[in-house]
């Protein structure tokens, strides 16, 4: 075992470590029960419930690949690191920023789909779990700040340096105290520690394709991933037309989760990028391909809630699967009413979304209820 992977074990380690200035002991909590009010026993049941049907044996395989990370961050040289630095404040804009963020926020919340029991919890849930884990990233989306910038150079500053002192230790044990307070299980307060080392220094590593130093692949295909994204993020067509006009690439799957270059393209949203792909005959194209996850490309717009692309998917592949359900038994349709985006339900259905299916039991009038949805309750009772 890797002395990073033996620290990451160690810091997970709650009789090791402890993530609170004013930590008590977790059994003292079982004689506040009584005490708590109905809020927080919501809360602890909502934490408990999807902690339950977490799948702990994939830890071993998350810790790895976060070490593995560590290391690469760990041996950035002084002169990269700085490279960055000046890259990421004064050559890389807002925009992109947030695509970026955005992208690797919804990879986190995929892995973390694969990792529950399916059809146990849904997606609603997770997302809330993920924003929760990772709170601090969650801010970097959609509001932009100067001390954003510098919180997130901050942290790969920190993982740069990899020292096991008080910095390093909080950062990647940085759990809101609303999603710890009330867990009583040690086992799961560690799975939460784990699981939020893993997704932070994904995003975190997201440093290595925006910097302009020459970076070592470990294979030609993670080189060539690495090109693709470059181009997509910076919107020229240009190099992705050569790469279809070269046949190097096709509608073929990118990464390990199933996804093929529109699904790395839409969080992006470069419309240009978008169209002229769906327009350029790529060879073993399937608009109804799914991620591992289970998510078209249909549901990744509307979680992205961007009735544009919607648009554009259905205008250019009118045969699409508007109906295709997800690993949580979701259409788009069911997602949309998650995020109560009324624009996106109204075109769903005119463009044939059929409102008679449910989800696992639920319709979608009763799924609007459930959310407390006011205008889609009065929507949907009309439709009925």
């Amino acid at each position: 075992m890797s002395r990073s992977i033996r620290d990451l074990r160690e810091l997970i380690c709650l009789s090791r470590f402890g993530f609170r200035s004013d930590e008590n002991d977790l059994n003292s909590d079982n004689n506040n029960t009584t005490t708590t009010t109905n809020n927080n026993n919501e809360n602890i049941q909502s934490n408990n419930t999807i902690l339950f049907y977490f799948d702990p044996s994939i830890l071993n395989n998350w810790l790895e690949i976060t070490s593995s990370r560590l290391e690469k961050i760990h041996s950035l040289t002084t002169n990269t690191f700085i490279n960055f630095i000046y890259f990421w404040l004064k050559q890389f804009d807002y925009e992109h920023k947030q695509s970026l963020f955005q992208m690797e926020f919804e990879l986190f919340i995929e892995h973390l789909l694969l990792s529950f029991t399916p059809n146990d919890i849904d997606s609603l849930q997770i997302n809330q779990f993920a924003r929760q884990i990772l709170h601090d990233i969650d801010k970097q989306i959609g509001i932009y700040t100067i001390e954003n910038d510098y919180n997130f150079i901050y942290y790969i500053d920190v993982f740069n340096r990899y020292k096991r002192d008080n910095q390093y230790r909080t950062l990647l044990a940085d759990l809101p105290n609303e999603l710890t307070i009330n867990i009583n299980n040690r086992l799961h307060l560690q799975w939460m520690l784990a699981i939020r080392a893993f997704g932070l220094l994904a995003i975190c590593e997201i440093y290595s394709s925006q910097t302009n130093d020459q970076f070592v692949f470990n294979n030609s295909t993670d080189q060539f991933k690495n090109r693709i994204l470059t181009a997509l993020r910076k919107d020229y067509i240009d190099v992705i037309e050569y790469f279809i006009k070269t046949k190097q690439l096709t509608g073929d799957y990118l990464d390990e989760q199933n996804r093929n270059i529109l699904f790395h393209a839409l969080p992006m949203g470069n419309i240009s990028m978008i169209e002229y792909l769906l327009k350029s005959n790529l060879s073993n194209f399937d608009i109804n391909s799914i991620t591992q996850s289970g998510n078209s490309l249909l549901h990744s717009c509307v979680t992205l809630q961007r009735i544009d692309l919607i648009e554009l998917l259905i205008k250019y592949y009118p045969n699409i699967n508007i109906n295709q359900r997800n690993k949580q038994d979701a259409t788009p349709l069911h997602l949309a009413i998650i995020y109560n985006d009324i624009d996106i339900i109204r075109f769903l259905i005119q463009a044939g979304a059929n409102t008679k299916l449910t989800m696992k039991t639920k319709t979608c009038l009763q799924l609007s209820i459930e959310l407390n949805h006011e205008n889609l309750i009065e929507f949907f009772s009309n439709i009925v």
